[in-house]
C-alpha cells in the first residue's frame, strides 16, 4: 500500500530517511548523518513537501519525498529498503509522485541522480526518465583519495567521475 504520510507517521518516516542517508553516505565514503539532524530534515519535509510511504502488512518498506524547488516538482528522495527492492515498490512510489504532480496541474517531474549510482540510473531510465541538463562539478582543493576516478567524454570535454567507496552500487 502507498499512502500519503501525515504527522502520525513521523517516527516511521524519519527512521526510513535515516536508513536512506546511512546507505547513501556509506557508498560515498562519508560519515553517517546525525540522528537528530535527520529528525529535523524529516520535520521540514513533512511541513513543506509531500511524503509517500510504502507499507506491506503494516510494516514500512520505503518512501518518496516530492517537493517544489523554484516552481518545479522534484522527486527529492525515493528509497526502498534493500530487502524489498525488485518487488515494484519503487515504481509504485514514483507513480504516486507523478500522479501528485499531474493533480497539481504540472506535466513534468524532475530529479537529481548521482552518476555513480548505476542501480538508481537504471531504475530511472527504465521508468522513462532522461537526462535534462545538469552536471554537478567539484574540485578537490586538497588530496582526498578520489584522484583516480573514471574518465569519460562529455560533449568533447574529458571529465572525471569520482569513485564512491562502494562503486557500482
Amino acid at each position: 500500500m502507498i499512502k500519503r504520510a501525515s504527522w502520525d507517521d513521523f517516527e516511521v518516516f524519519w527512521r526510513l530517511l535515516l536508513e536512506f542517508f546511512r546507505e547513501l553516505r556509506e557508498k560515498q565514503g562519508w560519515r553517517p548523518p546525525d540522528e537528530e539532524e535527520v529528525k529535523g530534515w524529516a520535520r521540514e519535509a513533512l511541513e513543506r513537501d509531500v511524503v509517500f510511504l510504502a507499507e506491506e502488512d503494516g510494516r514500512p518498506v520505503g518512501f518518496a519525498r516530492l517537493g517544489l524547488v523554484e516552481g518545479a516538482w522534484y522527486a527529492k528522495e525515493v528509497y526502498v529498503r534493500p530487502e524489498e527492492r525488485g518487488k515494484g515498490w519503487g515504481r509504485r512510489l514514483v507513480r504516486a509522485c507523478e500522479e501528485e504532480v499531474l493533480k497539481n496541474g504540472e506535466v513534468s517531474l524532475y530529479l537529481l541522480a548521482l552518476p555513480q549510482d548505476s542501480d538508481a540510473l537504471r531504475f530511472w531510465v527504465k521508468e522513462g526518465y532522461d537526462v535534462l541538463n545538469s552536471l554537478e562539478l567539484a574540485k578537490d582543493l586538497r588530496p582526498t583519495g578520489r584522484e583516480k576516478g573514471e574518465r569519460f567524454n562529455f560533449k568533447g570535454l574529458e571529465l572525471k567521475l569520482w569513485k564512491w567507496r562502494k562503486q557500482g552500487l
